[in-house]
């Protein structure tokens, strides 16, 4: 803060660049996934819930807006993707690069916790039952008195009557580790090879992710179920007011800030930047 000054080349107001903050936005507050479980968790707080999760986004927006605009304020165009490339830029200090160490082993050890839905989803599309890797017989896991898992063909008793036990479909033991671990071992050197290619456009790929997912789970699915129980039960303006931010923050606001990523991130590797 001694050296802190503000930049000579500073755009207040960069409309054009409007779809690409609202990604990036949207992106930082992308644990919108966790309320429902964390307010199930607070057994003898619930009541206080509301006011913990005001405080919680208030405080975010406070540390996340002042970070950005003091970084833009003191670098200008110059401003890094990464705020700290800046700072080791300025002052090469061992601490500063303790810090990005401390990030990136950060990002290693939640990477395989990102990872396990989508790898869950890939086997269950490829191993299960009558996939294109999966076997004829169906493995159901039923709750029986020791919590076991059974194998039963698709003409088993068990699966006739699935009103009277609670079915999950697994990946079968049959498929082989080998065949399992190939896929994931794929799908992590795809998304290395993604994270080289791509390493310079890391604010517009967190943009497009933060569309994708937190408009989706923020602003498209809550107003969409609030208005298919809700809408004969609470007064029209809030009926309104969902499909407002269903329309407007969802559908509009996601088509654009996702097209204009994509755009974005083609005209730069065009460039060469």
């Amino acid at each position: 803060m001694q050296n802190f000054h503000v930049a000579d080349e500073i755009e207040y107001f960069k409309w054009a660049a409007l779809p690409m903050l609202f990604g990036a936005v949207s992106g930082a507050f992308e644990g919108i996934g966790t309320v429902i479980p964390v307010e199930a968790s607070m057994v003898g707080n619930r009541h206080m819930y509301p006011y913990f999760l005001h405080l919680t986004i208030c405080i975010l927006a406070l540390i996340l807006s002042s970070l950005g605009i003091s970084g833009y304020l003191r670098y200008g165009h110059a401003t890094q993707q990464i705020i700290i490339a800046n700072l080791i830029e300025e002052n090469d200090s061992i601490f500063l690069t303790i810090i990005y160490t401390l990030i990136c082993i950060s990002v290693m050890l939640t990477y395989p916790l990102q990872l396990f839905p989508v790898i869950e989803v890939i086997e269950n599309a490829l191993f299960l039952p009558g996939k294109i890797f999966g076997p004829k017989t169906l493995v159901v896991e039923s709750v029986n008195g020791e919590g076991g898992i059974q194998e039963a063909s698709e003409t088993d008793s068990l699966i006739k009557d699935k009103s009277k036990v609670g079915l999950a479909v697994a990946v079968p033991k049959s498929v082989s580790a080998w065949k399992r671990n190939l896929i994931r071992l794929l799908l992590i050197c795809a998304e290395v090879g993604i994270a080289i290619l791509f390493k310079d456009q890391y604010a517009y790929f967190g943009s497009i992710f933060g569309t994708i997912g937190a408009s989706v789970l923020g602003y498209f699915l809550p107003p969409l179920i609030h208005i298919k129980l809700k809408r004969h039960q609470v007064w029209w303006g809030i009926t309104a007011l969902n499909v407002f931010l269903l329309t407007v923050f969802g559908v509009i606001g996601g088509s654009t800030s996702l097209g204009l990523g994509i755009k974005t991130i083609v005209d730069r590797m065009i460039n060469n930047q």
